[in-house]
Formats: C-alpha cells, structure tokens, sequence
C-alpha cells in the first residue's frame, strides 16, 4: 500500500511502471505537468482531470488495460500518447480538452471518433 502522497504538490513529472498500482486517485489536484503510466492496473484516469498543470500523458497499457476515459479531460492537456489497450475504451471526454494538438494512438481499437469533432479546422 501506498502512504498518502496526496500533498505531494512539488512533483511536476510521474512515471508508473510495471507495478500493480490501480488507484491514482492521491494525484487529482497536483501541479504535475508529464504523467507516464506504462503496464499497471489502473483502469480510472479521471482523477486526471483535476490537474490544471498536466499538459502530456503516455499510457502503454500493452493489452493490460481495460480503461475509463470517459471523464478523462484535463484543461491544458496539449499531448496524449496511448499504446495496446483493451477495446472498449470512450474519448468522449476528450471533446473537453481544448488545447489538445497530439494524439498518438497505436495497437488500440478505437471505434468512435467523435470527439475529434471539436478539433475540426474552418
């Protein structure tokens, strides 16, 4: 178990790797602006969404992940990097990152792309 990291507040970078961590809820709120989440069970990334500061996310689940981010949508996110998921996962949430200009997406079946609508150009 985790000690409470939730005042962690002078990290800017997180890097999550190999590790059967699945909560990261002690993150919501913190000032990190890089988040890298490589093979975990972390299926809820909404807690994401409360940090103001985070501009770029890379997750490579490599077929591990079953995740949500269907309430994933932080204000300033600008890059999002996702790698070998599970199907079924919603970006729908994504419509609500204005300042996204990256989205890289591999070994991932993506079924609908709505919410590329609100990036359309004219």
């Amino acid at each position: 178990m985790l000690p409470d990291l939730s005042n962690a507040g002078k990290l800017q970078e997180v890097s999550i790797r190999n590790c059967s961590m699945s909560d990261i809820s002690w993150l919501a709120g913190n000032k990190i602006t890089t988040l890298e989440v490589y093979e975990t069970d972390i299926e809820d990334f909404s807690p994401l969404t409360d940090c103001s500061y985070l501009s770029t996310v890379t997750i490579d689940g490599r077929g591990k992940h079953r995740s949500d981010f269907s309430n994933f949508a932080p204000p300033f996110l600008s890059e999002l990097n996702l790698r070998g998921m599970d199907a079924g996962a919603d970006f729908n949430g994504l419509s609500a990152c204005p300042n996204l200009k990256y989205l890289r997406v591999s070994d991932l079946p993506i079924r609908n792309v709505d919410f590329l609508q609100e990036y359309q150009c004219g």
